[in-house]
């Protein structure tokens, strides 16, 4: 999308903030993925507390996810330097905002999706994310012409992920308050 809407050459500045903030969540990810199968274990189980405890304590590490996207805005020009090379790209604060806005939309909806998941509770999913994967393209049109640069499309990511994030969210704590 970067090459099709704006330039070929801004394709290299994204790469850089994205790879820089993925970071985060690849951490994240690393701690959620052997929570899945001890939900669908506790759920057999019928350990329903603990399964409300891990969402819960998954929550958390998205809001200390947040906190390190935060931290991270205020030094990614040293990494860039250090990786790239001083002075390759130029931090521009205003790029991070986004990053860090999708990193914590990305935690807090693999909190979720893990428990949903981990606990075959799919209805959420299947009815949210084709609206959020057809909101993706027209709101990365829309933005395009008032934000003017590849941020748009990532403002489009995290708004597209707006229906799935809080509408499961709202679905698995609905569920668990009818097994707790």
């Amino acid at each position: 999308l970067i090459t099709s809407l704006f330039s070929p050459s801004l394709v290299v500045e994204y790469q850089a903030y994205n790879r820089v903030f993925s970071m985060i969540t690849l951490v994240v990810n690393i701690i959620m993925i052997p929570v899945w199968s001890a939900l669908t274990k506790e759920l057999a189980l019928k350990n329903y507390k603990w399964i409300k405890q891990a969402h819960k304590y998954m929550c958390l590490l998205s809001v200390l996810a947040f906190i390190g996207g935060v931290g991270l805005t205020f030094i990614p020009q040293i990494v860039f330097d250090i990786w790239l090379g001083k002075g390759a790209i130029v931090v521009n604060i205003a790029y991070c905002i986004p990053f860090v806005l999708y990193l914590v939309e990305n935690t807090i909806g693999g909190a979720n999706a893990t428990v949903a998941n981990g606990c075959n509770w799919l209805k959420a999913q299947i009815i949210l994310a084709p609206v959020s994967a057809c909101l993706n393209i027209p709101l990365t049109l829309l933005l395009r012409d008032f934000l003017h640069g590849w941020s748009a499309i990532m403002y489009a990511n995290v708004l597209s992920l707006l229906p799935i994030t809080i509408g499961q969210f709202i679905y698995v704590r609905r569920k668990m308050r009818e097994y707790v």
